[in-house]
């Protein structure tokens, strides 16, 4: 018994040693978690902070945004403007609640965020129109949670068009961004995988190339100008009619005057955006005018 006892205490001694290894370990774990949410939280502060500061200090662009969310007509790009940073707003909320549901957040914090998105998207209507074409790509989750922050039916609509007073301005802003000399703008109107073809040529894909579609023509003609024709409906299409004009005085231009007309078929995406556009415009004519202008040179199919 006696040479049992000393073996005993030892066992107990080891016991309690590894139990309070496991309890700095468990202390050590919740102190780097703690650290851990601590940066979450304040890297998440330091974003909405930065994103609050810039319009403050940016009147052109605090401008964009009040107008913008009191549903008033933007230009192409004032419209880009407001969507990128209404983009920016939905991403930084979208992080929070994922923080929210791995813990960085208790109940009373979160439904204290909420409860300003609320009143955000009351104050907003240009944020709540955007977020009805944007949703759906956003994770299920938040989509879900920011939903219960408008009406039942606020972002209910036809899933294969917009209203037309909708589609008008949506149009005339189309517009607007072909007569501005900036491509980017002309694709920001499509979805990021959407596509413009002309004629039966290969179709520019993304918004990346049809930027240089866009940028192609504008070079060509510096001073291009689009003017709606008329706006009508086919089924799920769209039909965009337009007359171009301008002078050919871009590198190696000739210097004439152009003026023709077309039109584009428009599909639209699940976004808002034109998912697929197809346009039609006399090719023959169009390098007819570019050589002799628009009405020097032979008729068109005079051989």
């Amino acid at each position: 018994m006696s040479k049992s006892r000393p073996v005993q205490w030892l066992s107990l001694l080891a016991n309690v040693g590894a139990l309070v290894g496991f309890i700095l370990i468990a202390v050590q774990l919740k102190q780097n978690r703690d650290l851990m949410q601590a940066e979450i939280r304040h890297d998440l502060a330091m974003g909405i902070v930065e994103m609050l500061n810039v319009p403050a200090s940016n009147a052109q662009l605090a401008s964009v945004l009040r107008r913008g969310a009191l549903g008033e007509s933007l230009t192409a790009n004032e419209q880009l403007q407001f969507e990128l940073r209404t983009n920016a707003l939905l991403r930084y909320w979208e992080d929070v609640h994922y923080q929210y549901r791995q813990g960085l957040y208790d109940e009373v914090e979160f439904a204290a965020q909420k409860e300003a998105w609320g009143e955000t998207f009351r104050r907003s209507e240009g944020l709540a129109a955007y977020w009805c074409r944007v949703r759906t790509l956003y994770s299920p989750a938040f989509m879900a949670e920011l939903d219960t922050l408008q009406p039942r039916d606020a972002c209910e609509r036809e899933d294969d068009s917009m209203e037309q007073p909708d589609l008008e301005t949506f149009a005339s802003r189309y517009t607007e961004a072909w007569s501005s000399q900036d491509p980017a703008s002309v694709a920001a109107f499509f979805a990021e995988n959407g596509s413009l073809q002309i004629n039966e040529g290969e179709p520019s894909v993304g918004r990346a190339a049809i930027t240089e579609t866009a940028r192609s023509f504008m070079t060509a003609i510096p001073d291009l100008a689009l003017e709606m024709d008329s706006l009508g409906r086919s089924g799920d299409r769209v039909s965009y009619h337009w007359t171009l004009s301008g002078t050919n005085t871009g590198p190696g231009g000739t210097g004439n005057a152009i003026r023709i007309s077309g039109f584009e078929e428009w599909l639209f995406g699940p976004d808002g955006l034109i998912q697929n556009s197809r346009g039609h415009m006399d090719e023959e004519e169009y390098a007819r005018q570019l050589e002799f202008g628009v009405d020097g040179g032979p008729a068109p199919g005079s051989g």
